[in-house]
């Protein structure tokens, strides 16, 4: 058997091609989203952040993007071709069911800060004094995740 000749090659996943900022602010956590922390320090499942990231796409279908941004989706959405009146109606009508839902529960503030507007949670970082908080976050993404789950 013949050995290859020549200077090995470089591994291309170990150079990271982003500016500096960007990668002080990837260490700092600045990129991440607190949906995404949660996931990572096993709070919720990761059914459970899909059903997250899918109720801010309900969000961001019937009232556009929750951040600033220079084209709003919701506009797009309305003129593309696959407009469907009745979809967007089921749609709106199963996000309310769910608000609702989550309002019972006193689940709906904490779960719409982090899943939506990505605000960060004072669970995470002091979480002795916060425990009933993380207590219905949790609840609100597991009845989050038996409602979105359900056929629409």
């Amino acid at each position: 058997m013949w050995k290859k000749r020549g200077r090995p090659k470089n591994s291309i996943y170990l150079i990271n091609k982003c500016t500096p900022e960007l990668q002080v602010k990837r260490q700092m956590n600045l990129t991440i989203e607190s949906l995404d922390i949660c996931l990572k320090k096993n709070i919720i499942d990761s059914d459970q952040h899909r059903s997250g990231i899918k109720l801010r796409w309900f969000y961001t279908v019937i009232f556009g993007a929750p951040t600033i941004q220079s084209k709003s989706i919701k506009l797009k959405f309305f003129k593309s071709k696959n407009y469907d009146e009745v979809f967007l109606q089921k749609l709106e009508k199963k996000y309310y069911e769910v608000l609702q839902q989550l309002k019972e529960i006193y689940a709906h503030r904490i779960v719409m800060s982090v899943c939506i507007h990505s605000e960060f949670p004072k669970f995470l970082t002091l979480s002795k004094n916060y425990d009933n908080q993380k207590e219905k976050f949790i609840q609100g993404m597991i009845l989050l995740e038996e409602e979105l789950n359900k056929a629409m």
